[in-house]
């Protein structure tokens, strides 16, 4: 599994230090470096979730809120988690802004060193079932795409398990989407040509869609 890096940047700072009637920000002091959770590591999740939150009397972030959600549940938990970590010089009359503060977290995988070539789909071996149309493989962003957003591993036969589904489904919703996944063909992923686990995500077409 590649290593994983975080990088973090602060929401939009209006201070203008010299300007009359221009809010100032609050200072940041500090930020704890942001845990990866291992499940999102395990499929090896990317996204940029942007969180907003407001500021206690201590500078101490409350009451964190997704503001545009990367399109994984489990990044945008992470992302709240880690502005409860960071620390604000406490808010003064002079610098009253203390509500709606962003911070964007672009969470990202770093990139591997030896020669691999990703899990794919085999084109056109997905057929058409009462439920979906069709599956489309997202490798980057998941964001502003129609269909049920999914993820699961890949053994190093090509063979997919452990499948999970972003929305809230109920179970059958759930068994249809194995079942139709289970019905695809895959490539595994291969490092020096030799193949390996991986993972893949995508949206499953539905087909009304």
């Amino acid at each position: 599994m590649a290593a994983a890096l975080l990088l973090v940047m602060a929401g939009p700072d209006s201070a203008a230090q010299d300007k009359p009637n221009v809010v100032r920000m609050p200072k940041a002091l500090s930020c704890e470096q942001p845990e990866w959770e291992k499940e999102a590591r395990r499929y090896e999740l990317e996204g940029k979730s942007i969180v907003m939150f407001d500021l206690d009397d201590e500078g101490r972030p409350i009451n964190p809120r997704t503001m545009r959600s990367s399109g994984w549940k489990i990044l945008d938990v992470m992302s709240e988690r880690a502005v409860a970590t960071c620390r604000y010089a406490p808010p003064s009359e002079a610098e009253p802004k203390r509500s709606g503060l962003v911070l964007a977290f672009n969470w990202k995988l770093a990139p591997r060193q030896a020669v691999t070539v990703p899990a794919a789909l085999v084109a056109g071996s997905c057929p058409v079932s009462e439920r979906y149309a069709g599956f489309r493989p997202l490798p980057e962003d998941v964001t502003g795409s129609k269909g049920t957003l999914v993820r699961f591993l890949l053994d190093s036969s090509g063979k997919p398990f452990d499948l999970r589904v972003e929305a809230a489904d109920p179970p059958e919703s759930r068994q249809a989407a194995e079942a139709y996944i289970a019905s695809c063909r895959f490539t595994p992923e291969t490092r020096n040509a030799v193949p390996e686990r991986g993972s893949m995500r995508g949206r499953l077409i539905p087909r009304d869609a």
